[in-house]
């Protein structure tokens, strides 16, 4: 299974407050738990489809946000 990491989180979480959000209000928009979002933040791997809710959700394509993790 391919998995992600997310490329730049300081890059990512100033995006999420600049664009009026919050982690809270961004997981009940996409549905997945604020918990979760926090530990992609602080480098847990990312499945696919989470990853691009989120940046689908933030406007951009999921390689600006995520990369292939080695594993």
């Amino acid at each position: 299974m391919t998995v992600l990491k997310v490329k730049d989180c300081q890059e990512l979480k100033a995006l999420i407050a600049l664009s009026g959000n919050t982690i809270s209000s961004i997981s009940k928009s996409i549905k997945i738990s604020p918990t979760s979002i926090n530990k992609y933040l602080k480098g847990e791997n990312v499945r696919p489809d989470k990853a691009k809710k989120i940046s689908d959700y933030l406007g951009k394509d999921v390689s600006y946000f995520f990369e292939q993790s080695g594993r």
